[in-house]
């Protein structure tokens, strides 16, 4: 694939545990990496069928080799997060795709 398809700014991120004021800790989404991605949504039909018995929509990332990506993580995409059903990664391809649904919140 041409890096010229990637041409969507995606955030990888992770989850942390922190400790809040009163020394409790917390969960938190963390910055793992900022990449280009080629992103593929559902069609129309699709779309309409997945979000009326999901609440959300899926979305493919496709995007350079990534060997630390898991379902544990989340993609942010123009502001929504995205919560990460797959990770197929093909080093020999030098590419990683990402099967993820959209969640509020």
């Amino acid at each position: 694939m041409s890096a010229g398809r990637r041409n969507e700014r995606i955030r990888i991120e992770t989850v942390s545990t922190v400790n809040d004021a009163a020394r409790q800790p917390i969960e938190t989404w963390t910055l793992l990496r900022d990449v280009w991605a080629q992103v593929v949504q559902q069609s129309g039909k699709e779309f309409v069928a997945n979000a009326a018995t999901t609440g959300g929509s899926d979305a493919a990332f496709s995007l350079l080799y990534q060997s630390d990506v898991d379902h544990k993580m989340r993609v942010v995409w123009r502001g929504k997060n995205y919560e990460i059903q797959s990770v197929d990664s093909d080093y020999r391809k030098n590419e990683t795709l990402i099967k993820a649904r959209w969640v509020d919140g």
